[in-house]
């Protein structure tokens, strides 16, 4: 079916109606996607290619092209251009194959096609995408009914069309910030109260009472046989840069007010002050050797919070940037030791085609 399919497509001038697929970005991008096809060939790859038409011979202009691959891992890189590759799985092994997908570190827009609510919930809660479509084509989100925007290496910034986006563009005042902690996270607020300042006990209130939720879906406006929601989910590991033992609380209130899991580098700068800190208190954040990070290859650091005045920001700054897995967004906290949460939580947008599975049944209640 897929071959078929692509026997109707058209790669020619864009500036033609009936065409499909037009050039790439550039020569280098062309080059890239050339390069990748060959060398899936010559791995014994199953390689289905269309030919271009004489009018493509001028400009960079790339075959539409169906790869089987044995195993996502195959893929080092996005591979952006007209391929698409294709890989068997057992329905058993669904969350291997979805955890395979999270560790490539893009996840732009993922796409699933199932009649059973089931799956599509357990898919929903295990990818890590910033769109999630479902039952429908996985291109064409429409501005204010389906926010856009990625996770990982797909993008790290506010949704373009969703809530947190002016956000970005005004000052404001950290302390504003709406949280989100669920109810692991607000156990942990209260915890970490009881070592806190009374500013920070001020503080644990705040993040409790604030709103949105995590894993709330809200309905967005959108057509009739189409359900468009909108969420919020931890972004992942927050790793704290502190240089004091109230320092440290600041960024453990605000990692698990957005549902994060808290690290702390376990190296000699720690060593200065780890011995101030109460037992009790590492209960609420795990320990992180240098060694183990090895530059974030493993993914398990998604966000960084460092202490205003920290002696070493410049430093722990590049040493973010060189890291080698998911982009790590950085956050310098304010004079009186806030985080914005809404750097600490990813936004999520799902759209449903819902006419795909027999039918959209709200319209029998309409009257």
């Amino acid at each position: 079916m897929l071959k078929l399919a692509m026997q109707e497509l058209v790669t020619a001038n864009p500036d033609q109606l009936s065409t499909d697929i037009g050039p790439v970005i550039s020569d280098k991008a062309k080059r890239m996607i050339t390069d990748h096809v060959e060398a899936m060939r010559a791995q014994g790859r199953k390689v289905d290619q269309l030919p271009l038409s004489a009018g493509c011979s001028e400009g960079t202009f790339a075959a539409p092209t169906v790869i089987e691959i044995n195993d996502i891992a195959e893929l080092g890189r996005e591979v952006f251009g007209p391929v698409l590759h294709v890989v068997r799985y057992a329905q058993k092994d669904l969350s291997t194959l979805v955890h395979k997908i999270n560790q490539t570190g893009y996840g732009l827009t993922f796409g699933v096609h199932s009649r059973i609510d089931e799956t599509i919930t357990k898919i929903r809660r295990e990818i890590r995408a910033g769109n999630v479509y479902i039952n429908r084509n996985v291109v064409g989100a429409i501005v204010g009914v389906q926010p856009f925007g990625g996770h990982g290496l797909s993008g790290t910034g506010p949704k373009a069309g969703g809530p947190l986006y002016m956000q970005r563009l005004v000052h404001k005042d950290a302390a504003d910030s709406a949280a989100a902690a669920d109810a692991n996270g607000s156990k942990a607020l209260a915890d970490l109260a009881k070592f806190g300042s009374p500013l920070q006990k001020e503080r644990c209130k705040h993040y409790q009472q604030s709103s949105p939720m995590l894993y709330v879906d809200a309905a967005l406006a959108g057509p009739v046989g189409e359900d468009n929601l909108y969420s919020l989910r931890p972004r992942g590991g927050g790793l704290c840069f502190a240089e004091s033992v109230p320092a440290l609380i600041d960024q453990l209130l605000a990692v698990h007010a957005a549902g994060n899991r808290a690290f702390v580098l376990d190296d000699a700068h720690a060593m200065t002050w780890k011995e101030d800190v109460p037992e009790a208190l590492t209960a609420h954040f795990e320990w992180l050797e240098s060694a183990a990070l090895d530059g974030n290859r493993l993914g398990i650091i998604h966000a960084a919070l460092i202490a205003r005045g920290h002696s070493r920001t410049a430093e722990i700054m590049e040493a973010i940037a060189a890291y080698d897995g998911p982009i790590v967004l950085p956050q310098i906290g304010s004079k009186n030791g806030v985080f914005q949460l809404d750097w600490l939580v990813e936004e999520v947008a799902t759209s449903i085609d819902t006419t795909a599975a027999g039918g959209n049944a709200t319209l029998m209640s309409l009257a």
